[in-house]
């Protein structure tokens, strides 16, 4: 089955990462259907689309897509539904401008338009925040964006920041347009992991 515009792809796993194994025992993490913090991300594609794929996407590769493909909501009425990207059983349909990262055997890479960084450990004393906000060093650079490069140092608008975890780091999902300065590489500066989805595992 092929869909004309779509990827069809199913979870690489369960549709959420709700729980957590600690010394041999499986601690639930979030019951909460709504909450987009623990839907499942990671994807394996079953079928490209007839037209328009630009990606050099293939069938069996991972994604990386949005948190609303594969999560649940409760309608006006309360009864659980799925989202408008499922099809049947565990297949769902996935815009390509809701795929963001793929995996093609040989560790993910951004997709053109999306650059992904990782936030800068705040340092500073007496600071109210973990983070420096609004800036990010260059982990998975857009392929499309050469004057951008791994390991540099960015700044980028506020609220244009989404939060994935990947590969074990905490990164932030950034549409390379609202990269606003590039300082270059920084050495003295340190990215900051702790991630409110780090614990339940894989790409989130």
């Amino acid at each position: 089955m092929k869909s004309i515009h779509d990827f069809l792809i199913t979870p690489a796993g369960k549709r959420y990462n709700n729980t957590k194994e600690v010394e041999g025992k499986s601690l639930i993490l979030n019951t909460e259907m709504q909450n987009h913090i623990f839907v499942n991300r990671e994807a394996i594609v079953l079928s490209t689309p007839v037209i328009g794929n630009r990606t050099g996407i293939e069938v069996g590769h991972k994604v990386l897509v949005h948190h609303n493909i594969f999560r649940r909501f409760r309608d006006v009425h309360g009864e659980e539904k799925n989202s408008r990207a499922y099809f049947n059983e565990d297949n769902y349909l996935c815009p390509e401008d809701q795929v963001y990262m793929v995996d093609k055997g040989n560790g993910w890479e951004a997709l053109p338009g999306f650059t992904f960084v990782q936030p800068i450990k705040e340092t500073r004393l007496f600071q109210d925040t973990t983070e420096i906000p609004l800036w990010g060093i260059v982990a998975y650079p857009d392929p499309s964006e050469k004057t951008i490069a791994l390991n540099e140092v960015v700044a980028f608008t506020p609220s244009s920041e989404f939060e994935f975890n990947v590969d074990g780091k905490k990164v932030y999902r950034i549409l390379s347009y609202n990269l606003t300065i590039n300082h270059g590489y920084k050495t003295d500066q340190v990215a900051n992991n702790s991630s409110w989805n780090a614990s339940s595992g894989g790409t989130n």
